[in-house]
């Protein structure tokens, strides 16, 4: 696993949360005003990295699966589907990579249609991360329009 060494850091770009692209990479689980992602460049020491865009998800019944917790715990095997089919920049790493959907959606937004999911990963053992894992063009080429 590429973990970073060096504890440099670089300006962060704000983007929504339903922008964020494969290869692009950040580290607060806080998602600023429940929107806005800040992302780094991925060669700097970050936490996640996008897996996917912004993809449809329907849950069976469609019902609000309830609170952040239990919407992250449900949607966890859609993107575990992601990872699995992953286009690493080199070989797979070795170390255990973690699942993280974000999808800042409340019941209101899932009432009225609000249904996307990007997918992020991050070290297993919640160390920061200092290269990226995937390759960005393959990944996009390949996360299709409802994943």
């Amino acid at each position: 696993m590429p973990y970073a060494t060096a504890t440099a850091t670089a300006e962060p770009q704000i983007v929504a949360w339903y922008d964020l692209k494969p290869g692009q990479c950040f580290s607060g689980e806080e998602l600023k005003d429940g929107k806005d992602v800040a992302t780094v460049p991925c060669d700097t020491p970050h936490m996640y990295e996008v897996l996917s865009p912004a993809l449809t998800y329907l849950p069976p019944g469609g019902a609000y699966p309830g609170k952040q917790d239990t919407m992250v715990k449900t949607l966890v095997p859609f993107c575990g589907d992601k990872l699995a089919k992953a286009a690493f920049k080199d070989k797979r790493p070795t170390g255990r990579l973690s699942l993280f959907p974000v999808t800042p959606v409340g019941e209101e937004a899932w009432n009225s249609g609000e249904r996307r999911v990007v997918c992020a990963v991050f070290s297993g053992d919640r160390r920061l991360l200092g290269a990226p894992l995937f390759d960005a063009q393959a990944q996009t080429a390949g996360a299709g329009a409802t994943g």
